[in-house]
């Protein structure tokens, strides 16, 4: 068979005696796009339709055990209806303690808020808005009060589908981000378009103030909407796909057929439209994507109504968790070239590993992959895969000279995770290949194998971390946040409740003969460069993470440990704070930072609640 690589080369190759089409992927670590923020479901909206997750389906949908799929966002809706409040905080309780992020959106707003005299559609009198901004804040605060966290609220739900939630047009939705999105307490998403309609996200884009008010531009992909939204990328906001589906109604991809009616390969096919739709979100950059219910016949789970059993994971479930298990929050999308094929291909690295997912939409089955990493050093893989015979079926790899078998099925996503060392020197380490033959798949790894002797390798302590939290301002000076995942900073002048402190307790005593000492940070969100952030040390250490808030939190002596600019997110920053280590180690042993922000920049970091392990804070030493 004659084959021709990707710079028009021509070959012939032989693969296990069957004839087959080879394609060549070549993976670059060094060269990196977006950094992945996580994919999930939504709680259930229109109680009495379907069931609300009880705390069975939230540890499938959000464990990351063997059968379970590992999503890490769950979206609810903000009842118009403050008595509807309580109902939403079980649900939300699981989907916390498995250490989802929780944003919420509202469909309808209070009665009283809407214009009389528009019969046709519910319109927000702009008198009200501040009112709307009241009702939107009491709900943050409920919940904190509840104990869980409300990472973003959104503006609107579909404010361009109005038959079931309230209508905005794209200048209400700019007037009202432009002049009281900023007074919302927690990140602000914009209106969620219900085909990501570009003309309620252009007007924000070109007006400054307008834009710093909106912290994620948020959409859905209902006839449309898919495709790179550069504006967003270029001023560091994050792009979350926060709605689709795909079932057997009229609207959604059905042919007049009950779902009942439907053959398992009916329902898969239609699959692979999610799948297909979350890999170009993927390619355009965007850094988050949200199904619609967690519990539903057409999503995740089963609530036994079409067919399917009761709280069982479905087909559709296992095809999202490839990329909501193994694309944890935090990984990094990398460059992936290949061959023009039938095939999608993505390609991530996060946590020592490297992930790709390969999404085979035809019916072959005879494709082959020949995978080059160059200068990285790999331990063996593990490739999962879900067709319509396989529920995310596992296989290892080994990446010596054996012969394990695996096949990139017709119709399939397969998912490669492969481990690496990410300490290995890169400019003078020798290079060898080794290769891995799968059946109908080949891979070929460059892998680095001289290991790297560095003098000032340093030792890094998690341990050492006794405590963190951070406390906000104004009407939310007296709630503690002690389960947050964020340490966050900030100044505003002109809205206190937006200013926040963080502090961090240090156990040091170990330190006293250290040649240097290092407070390690990772950015989680960062606001056009972040501003120079203060270090200061704090003199009391009495405080408790599980009783700061904004009114106790203890002050700084006025002694900086350090200023520190230019914060880029999902990438580590360090503080020198080895004087000030010292200086405690031969007291008490404990060193307490307050960390602040002059500037009205937003800061916010891992905290060592965060789901991501590698990006907790950490005391590095030599």
């Amino acid at each position: 068979m004659i084959l021709t690589d990707k710079n028009n080369n021509k070959f012939e190759e032989t693969v296990n005696s069957i004839e087959s089409t080879l394609i060549l992927i070549e993976i670059d670590i060094t060269k990196t796009y977006q950094t992945i923020r996580g994919f999930g479901a939504a709680n259930t909206v229109f109680d009495g339709v379907s069931k609300f997750p009880n705390a069975t389906d939230m540890q499938k949908g959000y464990g990351m055990g063997d059968d379970e799929l590992g999503l890490s966002i769950f979206r609810i809706s903000i009842p118009a209806d403050t008595d509807q409040w309580a109902s939403v905080v079980a649900v939300a309780h699981n989907a916390k303690n498995l250490g989802a992020t929780i944003f919420a959106s509202p469909w309808e707003a209070p009665a009283d808020f809407y214009d009389p005299d528009n019969t046709e559609q519910k319109v927000i009198l702009t008198s009200m808005y501040t009112d709307f901004v009241i009702h939107l804040n009491n709900f943050y605060d409920y919940m904190a009060s509840q104990g869980i966290n409300i990472y973003a609220i959104a503006v609107q739900n579909e404010p361009d589908w109005p038959a079931k939630t309230t209508a905005w047009s794209p200048q209400q939705v700019f007037d009202f981000s432009k002049h009281h999105a900023n007074e919302i307490k927690t990140k602000v998403m914009t209106a969620e378009s219900y085909r990501f309609d570009r003309d309620y996200y252009t007007p924000l884009f070109n007006d400054s103030q307008a834009l710093n008010n909106i912290d994620i531009v948020a959409g859905h992909l209902y006839t449309g909407g898919l495709g790179p939204i550069p504006e967003a990328n270029a001023n560091d906001k994050e792009i979350w796909m926060t709605e689709y589906l795909r079932n057997d109604g009229d609207d959604f991809g059905g042919d007049g057929r009950d779902w009942s009616q439907w053959s398992e390969q009916d329902k898969w096919e239609q699959s692979f439209i999610m799948l297909n739709s979350i890999h170009q979100a993927m390619e355009d950059n965007w850094h988050a994507y949200i199904w619609w219910y967690l519990k539903r016949y057409y999503c995740f789970i089963g609530e036994g109504d079409k067919g399917e059993t009761e709280g069982a994971i479905l087909k559709r479930g296992y095809a999202f968790s490839h990329f909501a298990k193994f694309v944890r929050p935090g990984y990094q999308r990398i460059d992936v070239n290949h061959a023009e094929s039938d095939l999608s291909i993505t390609a991530y690295k996060g946590d020592g590993k490297i992930v790709l997912q390969i999404i085979n939409a035809t019916s072959s089955n005879n494709l082959s992959l020949k995978l080059t990493i160059p200068d990285i050093k790999l331990s063996n893989g593990i490739a999962y895969t879900t067709s319509l015979e396989k529920n995310r079926e596992k296989t290892n790899i080994n990446v010596t000279n054996t012969l394990p078998t695996m096949e990139i099925s017709a119709k399939s996503i397969t998912t490669m995770v492969f481990e690496y060392d990410n300490n290995i020197s890169l400019d003078t380490a020798s290079i060898q290949s080794s290769t891995a033959l799968c059946n109908n798949a080949i891979f070929t790894v460059n892998s680095n194998v001289e290991a790297v002797t560095n003098d000032a390798l340093y030792h890094q302590l998690t341990n050492a971390v006794i405590a963190d939290t951070y406390a906000r301002a104004g009407e939310t000076s007296s709630i503690n946040y002690e389960n947050d995942e964020i340490l966050a900073v900030k100044t505003d002048n002109e809205n206190i409740d937006r200013n926040r402190k963080s502090l961090i307790k240090l156990d040091v005593s170990t330190f006293a003969d250290a040649k240097q000492v290092l407070l390690r940070l990772v950015p989680e969100q960062v606001d056009h460069g972040g501003g120079t952030l203060i270090y200061e040390v704090v003199s009391d250490d009495s405080w408790s993470e599980s009783t700061v808030t904004w009114d106790t939190i203890p002050a700084g002596t006025g002694d900086i440990i350090a200023e520190v600019a230019g914060y880029v997110k999902e990438t580590a920053i360090t503080i020198d704070i080895t004087a000030a280590a010292k200086a405690e180690a031969a007291g008490d042993g404990v060193l307490s930072i307050l960390i602040s922000n002059p500037s009205a920049r937003y800061v916010s970091f891992h905290s060592t609640n965060s789901n991501k392990m590698s990006n907790r804070p950490l005391v590095q030493y030599i």
